[in-house]
């Protein structure tokens, strides 16, 4: 699995939108989950942290330290909790980038994208 500045945590992204009263992103999870409750029952987070039975693919997770969307401190519990299921995760920060920030043309993108061919080249070696 890749994943590109993901929301692993959508309870926990709700919260922090609800506090900073970023109407945007608190209409979008409540509009996508319909209940809090919703979202924490599915919330990858709260799976790994409830020990439920999971499939744990070899993760690679790109991200920007500035990510006002989802903040790098989600991302890093995420991770940890991860390897203490058993999954085998990387994480990628990008130094003082904000969310979706290789998503346009450039030398970030063309770094996130050598990132991910060495991680797929990795796992199908295995």
């Amino acid at each position: 699995m890749i994943g590109l500045w993901p929301v692993l945590d959508s309870y926990g992204r709700y919260l922090l939108a609800k506090d900073a009263e970023n109407e945007h992103l608190v209409s979008a999870s409540e509009g996508y989950f319909l209940t809090e409750e919703a979202m924490r029952e599915g919330n990858p987070q709260e799976i790994l942290e409830r020990g439920e039975p999971a499939v744990l693919p070899p993760t690679l997770i790109i991200h920007g330290s500035a990510d006002t969307n989802v903040p790098i401190a989600l991302v890093e519990r995420f991770v940890a909790n991860y390897g203490k299921a058993g999954g085998d995760v990387e994480l990628e920060v990008f130094p003082d980038q904000p969310h979706t920030f290789a998503a346009k043309a450039g030398p970030l993108a063309d770094q996130a994208v050598e990132l991910m061919a060495a991680f797929v080249a990795r796992v199908v070696a295995s």
